[in-house]
């Protein structure tokens, strides 16, 4: 569904350069220690994941205030941190969903029609947002992307949807049967899309069109998205759960050493 996101591409050569490479550098940052290391840190991912969706969740169902935002993510964190496992089943079955949605329901979307532009030429002419600007633009923008979104739930056929469900029902029952191949498959799916996000906005932060590019080939990076996310979910089945051994392994083995040797203390002290 990047065509949803096509109009961003265009709008975001007027935005501050310094906000592109900061949240892109953050977001590629994020995006590699979660999807190779988040099943290390599945507690806090869970808790941030939990955050963020309260706070969506707050800001779609009230008066979209900051205190009640504010309360939906202190809630949703809270939750999710205590559930842990429940939370990561219920977010790989929810991306899976998700990226379902995006691949069968972007033939429904309708065309902009916008033309596109020299993002160069458009950097000259313009002088970046004020930050009540920016503010302003991300706030029509997810607007927009709420609008086609209603647009295509609308029009997706019976059949669409059930394949969409159908995705998400194989990842709750991944997760009833194996939780830490679930966990695993939600953290690679999770770096992959913030790697993904990240590299988009740096590319913006150069001036370049990357939307546009994987748009144009979007088999080519269908396949990286897929192989992303296997690697990411092999890697972490295996190589944390190694990890994880290892430190068990030299714990007890300190363990061992330090009762050894408060033994050996006690006994000359007799």
């Amino acid at each position: 569904m990047l065509e949803i996101v096509q109009n961003f591409e265009q709008i975001a050569v007027r935005f501050n350069p310094a906000l592109l490479a900061g949240a892109g550098l953050t977001a590629v940052l994020t995006g590699l220690l979660i999807w190779l290391a988040g099943l290390r840190f599945t507690k806090p991912l869970a808790a941030v994941a939990g955050a963020i969706s309260g706070g969506l969740c707050g800001f779609f169902t009230t008066s979209r205030n900051v205190m009640s935002v504010g309360i939906f993510a202190a809630v949703g964190a809270s939750v999710a941190a205590l559930f842990e496992k429940v939370f990561m089943v219920l977010l790989a079955a929810a991306l899976a969903a998700a990226l379902a949605f995006a691949i069968m329901g972007r033939i429904y979307i309708k065309e902009s029609g916008a033309a596109p532009i020299n993002h160069t030429d458009a950097q000259n002419q313009a002088e970046p947002f004020r930050f009540s600007q920016t503010q302003e633009t991300l706030k029509t923008c997810t607007a927009d992307f709420y609008a086609k979104i209603k647009q295509v739930s609308s029009q997706m056929p019976t059949v669409n949807w059930a394949i969409t469900a159908g995705a998400g029902i194989i990842l709750l029952a991944a997760g009833f049967f194996s939780w830490r191949l679930a966990a695993a498959l939600c953290c690679a799916t999770l770096g992959t899309i913030l790697i993904f996000t990240g590299m988009t906005l740096l590319l913006l932060y150069k001036h370049a069109a990357p939307i546009s590019c994987i748009s144009s080939n979007r088999p080519f990076y269908l396949g990286v998205f897929a192989a992303m996310i296997a690697f990411g979910t092999i890697e972490q089945l295996f190589l944390c759960q190694c990890v994880k051994k290892c430190l068990t392994r030299k714990n007890q083995t300190n363990k061992t050493e330090h009762q050894h040797k408060k033994q050996t203390q006690g006994w000359r002290n007799k």
